[in-house]
This record gives C-alpha cells, sequence and structure tokens, in this order.
C-alpha cells in the first residue's frame, strides 16, 4: 500500500503542484471531474473483477492514491495541453499517444 501511496499520489502531486501553481483556475474544473471518472471506472472494474490492485485485501481502497493523484492530474495535464495548442495537431496528437502509452506501461 505504500508503493500505491508514492507512486500514485505523491510523485504525481509533486510534479502537479507546478501546473496548480501556473493555473489554479483550471484545476477547480477539471480536477474534481476527472477524479469522479476515475473513481467510478475503477469501482466498476474491480466490482466486475476486470482488474485487480495490490494489496488485494484492501479492495477499492487499494486504487485510492491512483484515483485522487495520477489519474485525475493526468487528466488535468491533458486539458492543459490541448488548451495551450498552437499551430499543427501533430503536437497534440504526439503528447495524447505519450500519455496513452505512458498509462498503459503503468497499468
Amino acid at each position: 500500500m505504500l508503493l500505491n501511496t508514492v507512486l500514485g499520489f505523491i510523485i504525481p502531486w509533486i510534479f502537479g503542484v507546478w501546473l496548480i501553481l501556473k493555473y489554479k483556475k483550471l484545476v477547480f474544473i477539471i480536477y474534481p471531474f476527472s477524479s469522479v471518472v476515475s473513481h467510478t471506472f475503477n469501482s466498476f472494474g474491480f466490482h466486475a473483477g476486470y482488474w485487480k490492485v495490490t494489496p488485494i485485501d484492501y479492495g477499492v481502497f487499494s486504487a485510492l492514491p491512483f484515483d485522487l493523484g495520477l489519474f485525475p492530474l493526468l487528466g488535468y495535464y491533458l486539458i492543459y495541453v490541448i488548451s495551450k495548442q498552437t499551430g499543427s495537431d501533430i503536437f497534440l496528437y504526439l503528447s495524447l499517444a505519450l500519455a496513452l502509452l505512458f498509462l498503459s506501461l503503468l497499468e
């Protein structure tokens, strides 16, 4: 559970502080919504038996650091990239592809 807390909550918030200090208004709009969506999909996945996160004894609570840290901050970062994107769309597509690849490898 300590590893889940460090990888899913503390490290993402270290990088998330920079975004929050830079764009405070956006975090109050995006973070709650992406946190609720993350928790909803994770709860459905746990109860349907699609995935399990160690330690298994804690059930849904073992993924709570990810629901409050990593997944909402990644949603916030992607919205930030989309809102600040100017010029060609290739940067947007590459950043979305890299983010999806990173999340897939993380899981």
